[in-house]
């Protein structure tokens, strides 16, 4: 694919997702399953690698320098959050990247009132606390059976409900209701399934600093305020919207579930309350955004100077005439000049388009 991009002038974004292009690990965990603050030096790296089965013969350097031309010849490189835009460009100084966090696509499916399968849960006052996601490594599975742990440990009056599943297990109850894991879920029952199991609020215990979290939207979807470590996209957005808590002592165990009594105590219900309500003002749809993301698209072929590769504009051509097609539209006569005046709608939908042309 790397190769079809360079010798074609057909032009490209690439959007962030996480770290692959900067390191194979892909999380930036290194071979103590830990984050590994986003180190730049070769030799560091290449120590951690020959240390992980799988990647023991990779060659960091030769890694980052194979996508260097791939970014470099982006017409856009779309970063979800500062953190994610900072960090890939510690590994590619130079490169141009800009914030645009992904579109919501959660209004899709309508929400359920009922959900089946359930687990049952004690009718008292003993406080929920949930996890939204698959919890593998590095979205915090080892932080999340020590936070279960502590809450035995200490006997502390709270659950762990995990909206989802984690490495170890697909569904699962304790015999002691302090760990549940519902299991797979579909995005429209998320509000239904924390009103059943009574969870107040949401903690995310990943090792890494996520680059945006679509949990992190979802939850928000449902009115629930996070708990969120101190680095990362995550931080990022509770900081700017308000709705959510950083953790104490991160990653200390101890802290956290200290941090959770406090957060769900009965005094501190009206804080919960106005965090509820910041947690549903953050989902929000920004226009802005919106705008921003259907332009990208329709000003690529523009912006792409295809002098001496007039060879490649019949594959471009052919390759926009039949995304065109697949959605059903009446191809442009001149793709390379075309610009949009309608609404925001219009310019989305013509992103979708140049997002399924690219793939």
């Amino acid at each position: 694919m790397l190769q079809i991009l360079e010798e074609s002038c057909i032009p490209y974004c690439y959007s962030v997702h996480d770290m692959f292009v900067a390191c194979p690990t892909i999380y930036l965990i290194n071979n103590e399953r830990e984050y590994c603050d986003a180190t730049t030096d070769s030799s560091v790296c290449g120590q951690c690698l020959s240390k992980i089965t799988r990647l023991k013969d990779i060659d960091v350097v030769r890694w980052r320098a194979r996508y260097r031309p791939f970014l470099d010849g982006a017409s856009k490189i779309l970063a979800p959050s500062k953190w994610a835009r900072d960090t890939l460009a510690k590994y590619y100084p130079g490169i141009n990247v800009a914030i645009a966090p992904p579109l919501p696509e959660l209004e899709c499916s309508k929400a359920v009132r009922r959900v089946s399968n359930v687990f049952h849960l004690p009718s008292d006052d003993i406080r929920r606390i949930g996890v939204l996601g698959a919890i593998g490594p590095e979205k915090g599975a080892r932080h999340l059976r020590a936070l279960v742990a502590k809450i035995r440990e200490r006997r502390l009056p709270l659950r762990i409900v995990v909206i989802g599943y984690t490495d170890r297990d697909d569904r699962y109850q304790s015999s002691d209701k302090v760990l549940t894991i519902h299991g797979p879920y579909r995005r429209a029952e998320i509000a239904a399934l924390l009103d059943y199991y009574r969870v107040a609020l949401l903690v995310f215990p990943t090792v890494w600093p996520e680059t945006f979290s679509y949990t992190r939207s979802e939850g928000w979807m449902a009115g629930r305020p996070a708990l969120v470590p101190p680095s990362g996209a995550l931080q990022e957005r509770v900081l700017a919207t308000g709705a959510g808590w950083i953790m104490d002592g991160w990653p200390n165990a101890d802290s956290i579930v200290d941090q959770l009594m406090e957060l769900t105590a009965p005094e501190y219900a009206d804080e919960l309350k106005r965090k509820v309500q910041l947690a549903n003002a953050a989902c929000l749809k920004d226009d802005n955004t919106a705008e921003f993301i259907g332009n990208v698209y329709s000003d690529m072929l523009a912006d792409r100077d295809t002098a001496g590769k007039a060879e490649h504009e019949i594959a471009r051509r052919q390759v926009y005439e039949t995304a065109c097609c697949a959605q059903g539209m009446e191809p442009l006569r001149q793709p390379a000049d075309r610009t949009f005046t309608g609404s925001v709608r219009r310019r989305v939908k013509m992103g979708s388009l140049f997002r399924r042309a690219r793939r």
